[in-house]
């Protein structure tokens, strides 16, 4: 194609078809930008469809993370719910009446129950992704963004906050509890397998007649209802996220 563009051009040339030439040369480039802006429409096409590709694909991921977190923000918050309702039970024995309507089998199973035993450890690959290689921009939804940033933030404040009611359980909720009861006793009403009978004597109608264990309970419901608050957020969070993530 070049060589019959020279040829012709040449032609002109020695026919002294000066003017003409000029406007042949000036036509052929022409031709030349058009071809070349053609090319960077087609590449920027191209790259629109590769980029709405890679979109679709976090979306996807980002979609699957949050049902799979869901999930498991629902068995964390029944797990606390369940800790909540053992704490106010236990609240329910306190006093120098109130003590006399319990068993000591019973208080074993609520000490069991008291404990939030689930640990939440959410899903963030695709939003640690998204972030560490700069796409949250090429999401082009302001709104999924900004859920996705509140979810970083959401969680660093639920680890903080769990954080803070291990370190209160460990120091002192359990310490206090280690003077009256037996965890053995604990162990075997629900049925741990390493635990058998306890043979020393327990002290279960002091601990309910003490100012001291109802103010570490009322602590305990506390720091557990701040989780569940906490959780309650995260649960609207993910299904905001999982609704925006399902209409893209």
């Amino acid at each position: 194609m070049i060589k019959f563009f020279r040829k012709i051009r040449q032609q002109l040339l020695n026919e002294g078809k000066t003017s003409k030439y000029f406007k042949y040369a000036i036509g052929e480039i022409v031709l030349v930008v058009i071809g070349i802006l053609i090319a960077l429409q087609i590449n920027t096409w191209n790259q629109e469809r590769l980029n709405n590709i890679e979109r679709q694909n976090i979306i996807a991921s980002l979609n699957s993370e949050f049902l799979k977190n869901k999930t498991q923000f629902i068995s964390v918050k029944e797990d606390h719910d369940n800790s909540k309702r053992a704490a106010m039970q236990f609240m329910e024995y306190i006093g120098e009446q109130n003590h006399q309507n319990f068993t000591q089998n019973e208080i074993d199973i609520l000490i069991h129950r008291i404990f939030p035993m689930s640990d939440y450890v959410p899903s963030n690959n695709a939003i640690d992704d998204i972030i560490q290689s700069g796409k949250l921009s090429t999401l082009k939804n302001s709104e999924l963004s900004s859920k996705l940033s509140d979810w970083k933030s959401l969680m660093s404040i639920l680890s903080s906050r769990d954080d803070k009611m291990e370190v209160w359980v460990f120091n002192q909720l359990i310490p206090y509890l280690n003077k009256y009861i037996s965890w053995r006793d604990v162990g075997v009403q629900n049925n741990y397998n390493w635990s058998t009978q306890g043979t020393l004597p327990t002290d279960y109608k002091n601990l309910f007649t003490d100012l001291e264990f109802e103010n570490i309970l009322e602590n305990h419901i506390y720091f557990v209802n701040q989780s569940l608050r906490r959780q309650n957020e995260a649960l609207n969070l993910i299904d905001e996220i999982i609704e925006l993530t399902s209409t893209e």
